[in-house]
């Protein structure tokens, strides 16, 4: 589960995570917003369903199936990123 939520979530993006943050820098929020959000999406939508199948293949399953702690961060870090989407503002930044 490690590997597949951390390791695979970071490493497995990391270019994406380094461009966001530079562009939160330089004070273009909807682009750095949108390419944290498609990155967490890429790794929902892909990702996870060949971590699925690659189980399958090397007799090591990785279900889908979550644990309510999980659940609870999944839907916690839903309402995060609704919140920064549409709150506007930024928070630490001096013009």
């Amino acid at each position: 589960m490690f590997v597949g939520t951390i390791i695979v979530g970071i490493v497995g993006n990391a270019a994406e995570h380094s461009s966001a943050i530079v562009l939160g820098r330089k004070r273009k929020m909807n682009l750095s917003t949108g390419i944290a959000a498609g990155s967490g999406t890429q790794i929902a939508l892909f990702v996870m369903p060949i971590l699925v199948l690659v189980g399958i293949v090397l007799g090591q399953p990785f279900t889908l199936q979550f644990t309510l702690y999980e659940l609870a961060i999944l839907f916690l870090a839903a309402i995060i990123m609704n919140l920064i989407a549409f709150d506007g503002k930024v928070i630490g930044l001096r013009e």
